[in-house]
């Protein structure tokens, strides 16, 4: 049987904030992203509406690196907790 580690509630709080933190971060990613793929379907300016669809791209992408920051700081939790 493994031994528990003890985790202080303050390091437990801090770690909800940031998690908190980037699921608000990636969530408005997401909702900036839809609103360029929305205003892209709503030109009819061949510019704007590559020019929104680049945007759209874009914060996907950063959506994804939140999505990715926060599964690699899951994991270094997970290890950390199964070393302690």
């Amino acid at each position: 049987m493994s031994p528990i580690a003890f985790v202080s509630p303050g390091r437990i709080k801090a770690e909800v904030a940031m998690l908190c933190k980037f699921n608000e971060q990636i969530a408005d990613c997401y909702r900036r992203a839809q609103n360029c793929h929305e205003q892209a379907l709503a030109t009819n300016h061949e510019q704007t509406r590559k020019d929104y669809l680049d945007l759209e791209r874009k914060w996907l992408v950063l959506a994804r690196s939140y999505e990715f920051c926060e599964r690699l700081d899951e994991l270094e939790q997970t290890s950390a907790n199964t070393a302690a």
